[in-house]
């Protein structure tokens, strides 16, 4: 039977469920959502016999990126009916769907104060939506909360109670929480101030559209050839799914939404509101070249990409626009996976330049 005799290996709070698996374990927290660890990782978060304070100190900013990686980016604390957990590993890296390696994870870690109190800010929000709502401002969770999650370097985990009270101040002296009361720090909510700065948040998109071909052509021809074709799809949806892993945004595919919009409304919908547009070429499908046509219109970044062996047959209006040239194979498929994670992130730092 699952055990619930354990604190969450992340923040610290009483799992409400807990299974050990032969490579790992699953863990439900009322604070991260339910995922499931990797051995591996599992020892590394711990390492409770390791008495090096520089080792303590990396091991407590793994655990605080972990933490912002499955409230913020994936909001994992709101998939409460799912028994789809993200897998969380240190082990060597392998293609599969929803799994997240530590060195990805472990570059949210803040290197600057000014990002240090937006990711405070952004966790606060995941708790705090509306106007006169209050959370506690200490959480009794193995010293864990929302607002000591990131330290300086040169912290310990004896110091982490200290550096909660030090950004409860600064977010104090900003202008962008509140207490209940002068006199009672015990809940806190947003000031004005600081609703304005999560709205900011908010209308940034961390979605970026995908299009792409779902289905050979229909004068693909013999049966070898549409399998050949459909296969060549598939890898090419598993590579831009695996280039989004350790970045801020999520994929949006259509074919994986639940909707009840007409198709077109809903596509229509979803470029409008991307931060920008993925679109893979392979098999010159109309639509595709519509949607990135559109995206285009509307003055959002469109990285193209499309297979090496129908790269030739790219429209002529793109074939100046740079695309990412892929092919199947491991190797080939890192190098695609890698090109196109590098795409994501210098887009991602023109938006926010």
């Amino acid at each position: 039977m699952p055990s619930t005799e354990k604190p969450c290996p992340i923040c610290g709070s009483k799992l409400s469920w807990f299974l050990s698996k032969k490579s790992g374990s699953e863990h439900k927290c009322p604070l991260c959502g339910m995922f499931y660890l990797e051995y591996l990782a599992t020892e590394i978060l711990k390492n409770s016999e390791n008495t090096d304070e520089g080792k303590k100190i990396e091991r407590i900013k793994l655990r605080s990126a972990i933490f912002y990686f499955l409230r913020v980016i994936l909001k994992n604390h709101k998939n409460k009916d799912t028994h789809i957990a993200p897998k969380i590993i240190a082990s060597k890296k392998r293609n599969e769907e929803n799994l997240y390696h530590i060195d990805e994870i472990r570059k949210y870690y803040p290197l600057t104060m000014s990002k240090r109190i937006d990711m405070v800010m952004a966790l606060l929000a995941t708790e705090i939506e509306t106007f006169n709502t209050y959370m506690p401002a200490y959480h009794k969770a193995d010293a864990y909360n929302y607002c000591y999650f990131y330290m300086p370097a040169n912290s310990g985990e004896n110091e982490i109670s200290q550096e909660a009270k030090a950004m409860t101040n600064m977010l104090k002296k900003k202008g962008y929480i509140d207490f209940q009361s002068p006199s009672n720090q015990e809940e806190i909510t947003f000031a004005l101030k600081g609703w304005k700065k999560i709205e900011k948040f908010s209308r940034k998109s961390w979605n970026v559209f995908v299009a792409m071909a779902f289905s050979p052509n229909k004068d693909a021809g013999t049966k070898e050839e549409k399998e050949k074709q459909q296969y060549i799809i598939d890898r090419a949806e598993h590579c831009i799914k695996q280039a989004f892993q350790g970045t801020e945004y999520i994929p949006v595919i259509v074919k994986d939404k639940q909707h009840t919009n007409y198709i077109m409304t809903e596509i229509i919908n979803d470029i409008e509101s991307a931060a920008f547009v993925v679109a893979d070429l392979t098999f010159q499908k109309p639509g595709v070249y519509f949607e990135a046509g559109y995206a285009k219109a509307l003055g959002k970044e469109v990285i193209m990409t499309c297979h090496t062996s129908d790269f030739d047959n790219r429209h002529f209006d793109v074939t100046q626009h740079n695309t990412i040239k892929w092919d199947i194979g491991e190797e080939k498929e890192t190098e695609f996976i890698t090109r196109l994670k590098n795409m994501i992130f210098a887009i991602d730092k023109r938006i926010n330049s």
